[in-house]
């Protein structure tokens, strides 16, 4: 894709397919040779933007929300620095550890040196990828990488005196090196963002005939507030099972529909004539579309969040047919402390426990690899 981007899609498109394709791009070296890289990067199947530039948006993506293992890669960096010192090479220069500074021919310094102005800084911290990596390289190699070259001051010599997190992350983030931006609004932002053109149009689709029923059973204010405490419940639900993987899309709050359906069909069963092909509708479209979900950036566990919360919301929100009096009273009340509950519980855990490993097998039914490569930028 072309990373100048053009009117209509701030970063470009990436490639569009299933996988992973390769590109080769031709870098100058600190010593002034050449070389060539052999440079990954995971298409796009719904014909939008790559991985980096989702993020940047806005999507579920717990590293960019709370502490997590970026950090311990931040530390791990910095910490593998501590032995690195200036390198001088023909008037250039730029901080290295001795093995590479001996291997370009160029003048160590000293471990724990910094470069000063007798010499050019031509090598910078680089942060590139979706996930938390930094090189100290030439600009030429930086930008190859699609990289942010960091050449802000004669100050930032190393890895470990920026935060690559603030490049990843976007959205004004300007945290101090192994500090996260603590992006809360990540839990609700994705619902307004998709991965590409396709992912918006079959949403859109499914929206307007889902949709249309509910909100005029309900009202549009009803609606709205099912619509958005379904999505951020499903996001948060997303982001506490599988918070590393990246994810976007209106359809945690189309779940959280689909759970207010169900609530919907039940308040009017004894009314219904067809109601066993209402159900059996229902469940298909649910079945259908945890299907779509094995597809990257689209997350099942933000669509099993948003249709347990559109149950909850539904039973809060919507007019009742079938229950009256303290029947009506106990079922409002007990789904609305549900809803409070489960909102406490969630974001709690989301935030205390930073294990990687919390839940290993929850990655299995976000994405299946249908072609190599497929799931590997998640």
């Amino acid at each position: 894709y072309s990373s100048e981007g053009n009117p209509w899609l701030p970063g470009g498109l990436a490639k569009w397919g299933l996988g992973i394709t390769e590109t080769r791009e031709t870098v100058r070296l600190f010593d002034g040779s050449e070389a060539t890289l052999t440079i990954q990067n995971s298409a796009n199947p719904f014909y939008g933007p790559d991985v980096g530039d989702i993020i940047k948006w806005g999507a579920k993506y717990a590293p960019c929300m709370r502490s997590s293992i970026a950090t311990d890669t931040y530390e791990s960096i910095a910490a593998g620095e501590s032995r690195a010192g200036c390198c001088i090479l023909n008037g250039q220069c730029g901080v290295l550890n001795q093995t590479d500074c001996n291997s370009f021919n160029g003048m160590f310094q000293g471990e724990g040196s910094r470069c000063n102005s007798t010499c050019t800084l031509t090598l910078r911290p680089c942060c590139y990828g979706a996930t938390y990596q930094c090189l100290v390289q030439t600009q030429s190699y930086c930008n190859a990488l699609d990289g942010v070259y960091h050449d802000e001051d004669s100050l930032t010599q190393t890895c470990g005196d920026v935060n690559c997190l603030n490049d990843i992350c976007g959205l004004g983030a300007n945290e101090e090196p192994g500090n996260p931006p603590r992006q809360a609004e990540r839990l609700f932002l994705p619902i307004f963002l998709h991965a590409g053109v396709i992912h918006l149009i079959f949403n859109i689709l499914i929206q307007i005939s889902l949709g249309k029923e509910i909100e005029q059973a309900s009202s549009w204010w009803r609606f709205s507030i099912m619509y958005l405490g379904s999505g951020i419940g499903g996001f948060s639900f997303a982001a506490l099972f599988v918070p590393d993987q990246v994810s976007v899309g209106a359809s945690a709050s189309i779940y959280g529909l689909l759970g207010v359906d169900f609530v919907h069909l039940l308040h009017r069963w004894k009314a219904l004539r067809d109601r066993w092909s209402a159900l059996s509708c229902a469940v298909f479209s649910a079945f259908l579309y945890l299907i779509f979900g094995t597809l990257p950036w689209i997350d099942n566990w933000a669509h099993s969040g948003g249709f347990f919360f559109g149950l909850l919301f539904g039973n809060v929100f919507l007019p009742f047919y079938e229950w009256a009096g303290w029947k009506r009273h106990l079922g409002f009340i007990f789904s609305a402390a549900l809803i409070g509950i489960s909102f406490i519980i969630i974001l709690t855990l989301f935030y205390e426990n930073t294990d990687p490993e919390f839940c290993s097998w929850c990655t299995f039914i976000n994405c299946i690899e249908y072609t190599p490569g497929l799931c590997d930028d998640l």
